[in-house]
């Protein structure tokens, strides 16, 4: 009795544990890893199909990574449009996220700026309709928060003074000749009013502006190289470090 329920034992045992262990290759974690391989070792379509397959069962985090290396795979295989989308889709969940030009090659790192130069655009469009909006895109919560609240409140304030000017303007050409005491006091009024209105619509106006203009990432990285073939320079900066590299053309 005591070998037969200890034979039961192990086979539930091995069980188990064959279940976890295929569970555990099936895993996300799991599967990222396989496809990174199959993306180092040149299987590109093969690490394609396992990350699309498993893309919706990602964080944030390996989401990003599942996302750069669908971009890396789909550059090496010439599908540089789709690469570009999925390029598109790691910075809207790390808006600041950036690629180290000396660590990937020229046609990584090319359409990776042309991303981030797209998406800077389509920020800019969306503060043309929404101010502030563009930030958000960009991760800046608390500046986009700051830009659309005090878009509103200009554009409020605003229309309100507009329509009290209408209403002293409205006033002044109401009075009539024999109101002549009033007329310089009217106009005067106004003419404040109407001052105060411009000065209203040109604050609404430069935080109109810079919201779409700040909606572009200017100065947030740059990479220098020296030009013509041979040998030379490449450097990298950013707001913490320096890179520099030797490049040599055979």
């Amino acid at each position: 009795m005591n070998i037969r329920v200890s034979c039961i034992l192990m086979c539930i045992l091995m069980v188990a544990f064959c279940t976890a262990d295929g569970l555990s290759q099936d895993s996300p974690d799991i599967v990222l890893l396989d496809a990174m391989g199959d993306y180092y070792n040149g299987e590109y379509s093969k690490a394609i199909k396992l990350l699309e397959d498993a893309l919706e069962n990602y964080e944030d985090g390996n989401r990003l990574t599942a996302h750069k290396f669908l971009a890396f795979c789909y550059i090496a295989i010439g599908v540089n449009l789709q690469a570009l989308v999925h390029f598109k889709k790691v910075l809207s969940i790390d808006s600041d996220f950036e690629l180290d030009s000396l660590a990937v090659t020229s046609a990584i790192y090319t359409v990776f700026r042309e991303a981030k130069r797209e998406r800077a655009q389509e920020g800019a469009c969306c503060s043309c309709f929404i101010p502030g909006y563009g930030q958000f895109m960009k991760g800046e919560d608390v500046k986009g928060k700051v830009i659309c609240a005090t878009s509103g409140i200009t554009l409020v304030a605003t229309l309100l003074l507009w329509f009290r000017t209408d209403h002293e303007h409205t006033e002044y050409l109401s009075l009539g000749p024999d109101e002549r005491d009033r007329i310089e006091d009217a106009y005067q009024s106004y003419n404040r009013w109407y001052r105060i209105s411009l000065a209203g619509t040109t604050l609404f106006a430069a935080m109109y502006l810079y919201s779409i203009f700040d909606a572009f990432p200017f100065g947030s990285s740059t990479t220098k190289s020296s030009s013509g073939s041979g040998f030379g320079f490449n450097l990298h900066e950013d707001s913490e470090t320096i890179k520099i590299g030797f490049r040599i053309s055979l």
